[in-house]
C-alpha cells in the first residue's frame, strides 16, 4: 500500500472534516456528532501504522476454542478448559511475553470507566475498549485516563476467577471487566506468537450465560479489531441457529481473505475400520465447511476460497501438556497422528505468507467500512433535515396563522359597527351649555364694535343690517368653539371616569371577542377606569358641529340682511334670536356626538384590546422569525451536506482502489 497515497486521502478527509468543524453556520450538535465520527476515522487511519496482527478464535460450546488457544500459546492456563461447563464468560486477550522481560505471566483487568451518558452506553464501552486496544497496540501509551493495570498472577485459580465466575462472587471482579487481557510466559516451542500476533479468546457463540450473548454488539467491536478470524468447529456438533446470526453480523462487512475454518476431529467410532473412519471424518470435515460457509451468509466466502485445517485438538494436548497417556501409545506418535503440528505449520505459513496483506486489508476493509457508516450517517442527516424543514414549514404556516388571527383579534374594534346607538345630552349639561354660552353673548354685546353701548334705560338701538348680520355670525362662532369644548370636556371626562354606557357597551364587545377568542388569543379584561392621560381618545373624537348657514324664521336671522340699511334693534329681538342659535348648537350637538360615538367606542375598543394583544402578538411574531431562522439554518445544513458527501463518496472510491 502507498503510504504518501493513504497521507493524501487522510488529508482530504480532514479537509472535508474542517470545512465542517470551522463553518458557523453549522450548528453545535451537528459538529458534535461529526466531531465523533471523525475520532473513528482519524483511528481507522492511525491503525495502518502497526503491525501486530489481532487474531480471534470463536466457535461453539465446547469445540475447543480454549484448547486451541493453549495448545498455540504452548500453556494451559492461557485460557481456562473443563468438561461438561461454560468455562469462559467474557473474552480474554492472549499475549505473549518478550523473551528479554522474563515474566511469568499476568491477568490484567481493565474496568470500566464511569459512564457519562446513559445513552450512549454502548459508543462509550466501545470507545474504552477501543483506547485500551490502541494502547496494546502501541498507538497509544498507558497514562493517567488509561492507566495499565497491576497484573494478577497468572494461575488457574485467578484465571478461572477472571474469566469463568459472576461479577462481584470474587476479589478479583467486583463489576464486569471491560477487557481482560493474559500474557502468558515467554516459550521458544510457541510459534505463532513469534509473528507479532496475539489472539483474542471468545465465549461460545451458542452460551447463554456469557456476557457476549446480552451484549453482543459491544463486543462486535472485537470482531471489528481483529485481522484474522479462526473459526473453530468441532465435527461432533453444528453450527446453531444463535451461532449463525453472530456469524452473520460478523460477516457481513468483513474482507473474504480474513476467515479460516479450524475444524477439531474426534475420532468417536473406534470400533469402525481405519480406512471407514478416515471416510466419515473426511465427510465431516467437507460438511462442515459447507455448512460453515453457508451459515456465514455471505458471497464473500466459498468452499474453494475457504482456508481450513483439521487436527484433534484433544489428543494433541494431552501430548503437549503430559497427560496420562497409556504405556501402548508413544506420546510422538500420538502428536503426529492428532495432526496438530501439521495444522500450525500450516497456519503459521499463513501467517508469514498472508498476514501482512490481511492485515492491510482488513485495516482498510474498517476504514471503509467506517467511511461508508460516515457517509450513511450524513445520508440520514440529510433525510432528517429534510423531514424536519417539512415539519418547520409546516409549524411556520400554523404560527403564522395564529399571528394573523391575532393579529385581527387585536383590530376587532374597527370592523365592528356601532349603529343604533342613541345619544342625548343631559338636561345639565343643555343648562350649562345654555348659561355659558349666554354669558360669551352678552361679553360679545358689551364689546361689539357694530353698535351703541344702549343706555340703562333704553329701549333699542340702531346699526346697520350687515353689521347686524356680523354681529350674529360673531355671536355663533362664539357659541359654536364654546359648545364644543364644553361637550368635548363633559364627554370625555364621562368617558375617562368608565361612568358611561359607551363603556359598557365596549365591555359587551370585549366578552364576545373572549367568547369567539381560540385558545391562541388571551382573554382581555374589560376596560376600568380610565385617566385623562391616556390621551389618545381625546386625540381621535372629532366634535364637527355645523354652522348655521340657512335658517329662515319670521323673514329674520341670520344673513338675511345683505345691505347697508339702519335697523332698529332691541333686546328682545336680540334674545329671541340668540335663543335660535343656542337651540340650533345644542340640538346640532347631539347629532355630531350620534355620528362621532362609533368612532369614539372603536377607539375606545381598539386602545384597549391592542394593549392586551401586543405582547402575545410580539411573542408570536418572535417566533416566527425564530422558525424563519431555523428554516434557512436547516436549508443550509441540507445542502452543505449533500455537498459534503458527494465529496465523501469520491473519497470512498478513491480508496477502495488502493492495493494492499
Amino acid at each position: 500500500m502507498n503510504g504518501e497515497e493513504l497521507e493524501t486521502y487522510k488529508d482530504e478527509f480532514f479537509s472535508i472534516s474542517k470545512t465542517i468543524l470551522e463553518n458557523e453556520c453549522i450548528s453545535e450538535k451537528s459538529k458534535k456528532e461529526w466531531k465523533k465520527q471523525q475520532e473513528k476515522i482519524e483511528r481507522r487511519f492511525e491503525l495502518f501504522k502497526t503491525d501486530l496482527l489481532f487474531i480471534v478464535a470463536t466457535g461453539m460450546l465446547k469445540a475447543g476454542k480454549s484448547t486451541f488457544v493453549n495448545l498455540l500459546s504452548r500453556n494451559e492456563n492461557a485460557s481456562p478448559i473443563g468438561f461438561g461447563i461454560d468455562t469462559t464468560l467474557r473474552p480474554a486477550l492472549i499475549k505473549m511475553a518478550s523473551k528479554e522481560s522474563a515474566s511469568h505471566g499476568g491477568i490484567y483487568i481493565y474496568k470500566r470507566k464511569t459512564i457519562k451518558n446513559p445513552e450512549n452506553e454502548l459508543y462509550e464501552l466501545q470507545n474504552q475498549m477501543e483506547n485500551i486496544i490502541d494502547r496494546i497496540k502501541g498507538l497509544k501509551s498507558f497514562d493517567e485516563q488509561y492507566p495499565e493495570s497491576s497484573p494478577r498472577p497468572l494461575t488457574q485459580d485467578n484465571l478461572r476467577k477472571a474469566l469463568c465466575s459472576k461479577p462481584g462472587t470474587n476479589e478479583l471482579l467486583d463489576q464486569s471487566p471491560l477487557l481482560v487481557v493474559v500474557e502468558v510466559p515467554y516459550n521458544e516451542e510457541s510459534k505463532i506468537f513469534f509473528e507479532n500476533c496475539v489472539i483474542f479468546d471468545m465465549p461460545g457463540l451458542d452460551s447463554n450465560d456469557a456476557e457476549i450473548s446480552q451484549n453482543f454488539e459491544m463486543y462486535n467491536a472485537i470482531f471489528k479489531e481483529c485481522d484474522l478470524v479462526l473459526f473453530i468447529q468441532s465435527n461432533m456438533s453444528p453450527v446453531n441457529d444463535a451461532a449463525c446470526g453472530y456469524l452473520a453480523k460478523i460477516g457481513k462487512d468483513r474482507s473474504s481473505c480474513t476467515y479460516r475454518l479450524v475444524q477439531n476431529k474426534m475420532r468417536a467410532k473406534y470400533w469402525l475400520e481405519e480406512s471407514a473412519l478416515q471416510k466419515e471424518l473426511c465427510e465431516q470435515a467437507e460438511n462442515g465447511i459447507r455448512n460453515f460457509v453457508k451459515k456465514l451468509g455471505t458471497n464473500k466466502v466459498s468452499e474453494s476460497s475457504l482456508k481450513s485445517w483439521s487436527a484433534n485438538l484433544g489428543m494433541a494436548y494431552d501430548v503437549i501438556f503430559g497427560a496420562s497417556i497409556s504405556t501402548e501409545y508413544d506420546a510422538s506418535t500420538l502428536l503426529q497422528k492428532s495432526e496438530f503440528l501439521m495444522m500450525e505449520e500450516n497456519l503459521l505459513a499463513d501467517i508469514k505468507e498472508n498476514g501482512k496483506e490481511q492485515r492491510r486489508s482488513h485495516c482498510k476493509d474498517e476504514l471503509l467500512n467506517d467511511l461508508k457508516d460516515v457517509s450513511s450517517a450524513i445520508a440520514r442527516k440529510i433525510v432528517f433535515l429534510k423531514n424536519e424543514l417539512s415539519q418547520h414549514e409546516i409549524a411556520l404556516n400554523t404560527l403564522i396563522e395564529e399571528k394573523n388571527l391575532i393579529e385581527s383579534y387585536g383590530k376587532r374594534g374597527k370592523k365592528e359597527s356601532w349603529m343604533g346607538l342613541e345619544f342625548t345630552l343631559s338636561d345639565d349639561l343643555k343648562r350649562e351649555i345654555e348659561a355659558k354660552t349666554r354669558e360669551s353673548f352678552r361679553r360679545l354685546r358689551e364689546n361689539a364694535k357694530y353698535c351703541k353701548r344702549l343706555p340703562e334705560k333704553v329701549s333699542s338701538f340702531k346699526i346697520k343690517g350687515s353689521e347686524y348680520d356680523e354681529f350674529l355670525m360673531e355671536c355663533s362662532e362664539n357659541a359654536r368653539a364654546l359648545v364644543k369644548k364644553i361637550i368635548s370636556e363633559s364627554y370625555l371626562e364621562k368617558v375617562n371616569s368608565g361612568d358611561f354606557d359607551a363603556i359598557k357597551i365596549v365591555n359587551k364587545k370585549i366578552e364576545e371577542i373572549n367568547e369567539n377568542a381560540s385558545d391562541i388569543v388571551p382573554q382581555i379584561p374589560k376596560v376600568e377606569y380610565r385617566t385623562k392621560t391616556v390621551g389618545q381618545i381625546s386625540e381621535t373624537v372629532r366634535f364637527d358641529i355645523a354652522p348655521i348657514d340657512e335658517h329662515k324664521e319670521d323673514g329674520k336671522f341670520l344673513f338675511l340682511i345683505p345691505f347697508e340699511k339702519t335697523i332698529e334693534v332691541n333686546a328682545s329681538m336680540i334674545n329671541g334670536e340668540y335663543d335660535k342659535i343656542i337651540a340650533h348648537y345644542v340640538k346640532s350637538s347631539c347629532a355630531v356626538l350620534k355620528s362621532c360615538m362609533g368612532d369614539i367606542m372603536t377607539d375606545i375598543l381598539n386602545t384597549h384590546v391592542s394593549i392586551y394583544i401586543k405582547e402575545s402578538l410580539l411573542e408570536k411574531e418572535s417566533e416566527v422569525l425564530k422558525m424563519k431562522t431555523e428554516i434557512e439554518q436547516k436549508n443550509f445544513e441540507k445542502d452543505f451536506f449533500s455537498s459534503t458527501n458527494e465529496k465523501l463518496v469520491l473519497l470512498i472510491e478513491k480508496i477502495k482502489e488502493l492495493s494492499v
